[in-house]
């Protein structure tokens, strides 16, 4: 199944789709800004701060360690805000963790500081629906199909919920 749990409730969710190379690309072409008024020594040892918080996270990610993964991406989005690969880790990692709320607010950050993508938008989907939210659910698919007409995972994914409106 591409998207199992619609399916059916006893069928465990998929790991979201965050991540893909595009949300990597974006991250460390948007994190080398420094604040206003900050010293560039300030802003390097932020980015060290947020480099070693992101090697952890993912260390933590890959190992099913939640606590430590959500933890080290913390630290990486208060070191550098404008991390997409951040907020989009420490979304799939308080999704696994069955936060919801927060893997909701955490992609949500990532759509606005890295833009919308269709991967962002399936993943805002999944943490819709793993919350029971089903009509913002649909809707992030929507936008998903919106923004590429071949998402699959969108597509069926709607057919499943049977094309909700609002």
């Amino acid at each position: 199944h591409l998207v199992p749990f619609i399916c059916c409730p006893r069928c465990p969710p998929p790991p979201p789709f965050f991540l893909q190379q595009s949300h990597a690309t974006a991250a460390v072409e948007t994190r080398r800004e420094v604040p206003d008024g900050a010293s560039v020594a300030a802003g390097s040892a932020a980015l060290n701060v947020a480099d070693l918080a992101l090697s952890l996270g993912r260390q933590h990610f890959r190992e099913k360690n939640w606590d430590g993964a959500i933890e080290q991406f913390r630290k990486v989005v208060e070191n550098e805000p404008y991390s997409v690969e951040g907020y989009a880790y420490l979304g799939a990692a308080l999704y696994q963790k069955g936060l919801f709320p927060e893997a909701i607010q955490a992609t949500r950050q990532a759509i606005e500081v890295g833009g919308e993508t269709a991967v962002a938008y399936n993943n805002l989907a999944l943490a819709y629906l793993a919350n029971a939210q089903m009509e913002e659910a649909a809707d992030a698919w929507r936008r998903a199909l919106s923004l590429d007409r071949h998402n699959k995972v969108a597509r069926n994914a709607l057919r499943r919920l049977g094309g909700r409106r609002r």
